[in-house]
């Protein structure tokens, strides 16, 4: 048994589009999809890949972030990759 071109796609799109987010519901989609158990999954979402990186918080807002930085008045820098 092999997988249909809309199952390849399916994973592939998961797998493509890396995140904890995707991970996890590529694992609750193959057990709904080929194991038939009632589990409630989302469809693979595209991660951001650029943006304002911060180890302590998840910058969504980064305009918002830029202001709040400026105002304490901090040394920030900033590096390209």
């Amino acid at each position: 048994m092999g997988l249909t071109q809309q199952e390849y796609y399916t994973i592939y799109r998961y797998y493509k589009m890396r995140s904890k987010e995707n991970t996890k519901n590529l694992v609750l989609w193959m057990a709904h999809h080929f194991k038939g158990l009632d589990l409630q999954y989302e469809e693979a979402i595209k991660p951001k890949w650029e943006g304002i990186y911060h180890p302590l918080r998840n910058i969504h807002d980064e305009q918002g972030y830029i202001e709040e930085i400026l105002q304490q008045g901090k040394i920030v820098v900033g590096v390209p990759t």
